[in-house]
């Protein structure tokens, strides 16, 4: 027994002649009568009876049909699943996404993949850098939207980029209504709502971090709720655009651009192997982090 003898038996049960079954596996009768004759050898039992009204399936031959077709059953949702695993309309992605991104470009990117892959598994974390990459090492983690200082070790980066820094001030502030960047030096007499002290350190000069610190009466890890404290307490903050976004309607905020070039680094990092899936929302990713700096929503307001 061999396919080729099923695909003439199956052919000839469905179309109820071997002539309509040579035409449609395109082979002549001849070869389909011989396949048909080898299939019954084979399994020793007939499988048509010739009557007026052409080959009629035996007993016999229905119950094979009926093993058969559950077989081309299988096999059609196979070639499905192989179709929309090369065409990205399925597949599983994990994301760990830092907060700063994790409210603008992530659902944004979400949503583009989504129209693309209509059975596509997407799972979204919101972690910090370091925790991301350690979940991508352990595999927990397909895909990294992260702030790296450095180049991660032991992932893959396939997109990076950069963007200044922003100021928050209160909107009485004297500097609010000011059309230039804004020193930080300038603001002695401030409060500051500081991000986490490291990181602070290591992407700024030790007297602008030591300043900063200086001043800082309250502190987050969180961008976000750095921007929502400035907010509520008045306190001046210094975040990156994507967060400032989070407070760009306030009525009690004014978004300011920097004299220090402070910037945000953005990396798209994970595994050194990607699916076709994964590959195609790296590609998106990076597009919506792209786009979005490009939009006025990113650009403080005296620019």
């Amino acid at each position: 027994m061999n396919i080729r003898q099923i695909d003439a038996f199956r052919a000839t049960y469905l179309m109820g002649s071997v002539s309509r079954a040579a035409e449609m596996l395109h082979i002549s009768q001849p070869s389909v009568s011989r396949l048909v004759s080898d299939l019954e050898r084979s399994v020793g039992f007939k499988l048509f009876d010739r009557t007026a009204r052409g080959l009629v399936a035996t007993e016999e031959g229905r119950r094979l049909y009926s093993s058969v077709e559950r077989s081309f059953i299988g096999l059609r949702e196979i070639r499905n699943a192989a179709t929309a695993i090369r065409t990205l309309g399925s597949g599983d992605i994990s994301l760990g996404v830092i907060p700063a991104l994790a409210y603008s470009v992530s659902p944004l990117a979400a949503a583009r993949m989504q129209k693309e892959s209509s059975d596509l598994q997407l799972n979204v974390s919101v972690r910090t850098t370091q925790q991301i990459i350690e979940k991508i090492e352990t595999h927990q983690f397909d895909l990294g939207l992260i702030s790296p200082i450095h180049e991660p070790a032991n992932v893959s980066t396939y997109y990076r980029t950069s963007t200044r820094y922003v100021c928050l001030l209160p909107n009485h502030h004297p500097m609010a209504a000011v059309e230039a960047p804004i020193d930080l030096m300038s603001l002695r007499d401030d409060d500051f709502v500081a991000f986490d002290s490291l990181y602070l350190s290591l992407i700024s000069d030790n007297e602008v971090y030591q300043f900063i610190q200086s001043r800082a009466r309250l502190s987050s890890h969180s961008s976000p709720v750095v921007a929502a404290m400035a907010e509520a307490t008045g306190a001046v903050a210094i975040v990156d655009p994507f967060t400032a976004n989070f407070v760009a309607h306030s009525e009690k905020i004014i978004i300011k651009p920097l004299l220090q070039d402070i910037r945000f680094q953005i990396a798209v990092v994970g595994r050194p192997t990607l699916s076709l899936v994964a590959q195609r929302f790296v590609t998106i990713l990076a597009s919506q982090i792209s786009e979005w700096l490009a939009s006025k929503d990113a650009q403080p307001a005296a620019l």
